[in-house]
């Protein structure tokens, strides 16, 4: 098998293992870095969890309601915010 990418495309077929196993094939696929981001991903809760911990969060209760929502996205991701936007009343 070529490690030319240019041999990779038409009606070739390619094993997952050999795409899997090829940098460039991967960054090609993945312009938006979207799986370094993902394996990160449990990293990041970890640190906001340790950032918790170090925070004092006693004034919120299992009671307590809170003030705000915030709902963050880009491009699709960002149409969470639609309903929950609309069932809260937002203007």
């Amino acid at each position: 098998m070529s490690d030319s990418l240019d041999d990779w495309g038409g009606t070739e077929s390619v094993l997952a293992a050999d795409r899997l196993d090829t940098p460039d094939v991967i960054e090609a696929a993945d312009p938006g870095d979207m799986l370094r981001q993902v394996a990160s991903s449990a990293a990041q809760v970890r640190t906001a969890l340790g950032s918790c911990r170090e925070a004092d969060l006693s004034a919120f209760t299992p009671d307590a309601r809170p003030r705000a929502i915030v709902v963050a996205g880009l491009g699709g991701a960002g149409l969470a915010a639609a309903p929950r936007a609309a069932h809260a009343g937002a203007a």
